[in-house]
């Protein structure tokens, strides 16, 4: 209970508690993304695609942190090509990858196949646009 000698926060110091609990979230997140097991999803890619181990395992390294900024920045980032084979790939085991999302996330994340087919106000330039943003914020 607040008493009278207490002074009420600030709107900075209310700003930074807000800032520390979203990356502590972030961290979270991200942790959980790292751990995911996708073995299966690995050896498909490997089967399917004639993908070789090392190309398989740096797919891998590079999806786990898409799928946090897929997380981070909803909406404003796209796959490389073979990014979305593996995502596609992930998605095709529709419990594992429920419980995966679930898991990193609390929510499904879902993935839109034919997405300038769908969307027919967005440009191939608008696709690459965003997919040299999502390469600058692997950077970050």
């Amino acid at each position: 209970m607040k008493t009278l000698d207490q002074p009420s926060k600030t709107v900075e110091e209310i700003d930074l508690m807000t800032q520390f609990e979203q990356a502590s979230q972030d961290a979270k997140v991200l942790t959980t993304c790292l751990a995911l097991n996708l073995e299966l999803v690995k050896a498909t890619a490997m089967r399917k695609f004639g993908w070789g181990t090392s190309k398989s395992e740096g797919i891998e390294y590079v999806y786990r942190r898409y799928l946090f900024l897929c997380y981070k920045y909803r909406g404003q980032i796209a796959p490389s090509d073979d990014l979305d084979i593996f995502w596609e790939l992930h998605i095709l085991d529709t419990k594992q990858y429920f419980a995966d999302c679930m898991s990193a996330f609390g929510f499904f994340l879902h993935h839109t196949p034919n997405y300038l087919l769908r969307n027919p106000t967005v440009t191939r330039e608008d696709m690459s646009l965003k997919f040299i943003q999502t390469k600058a914020l692997y950077a970050l």
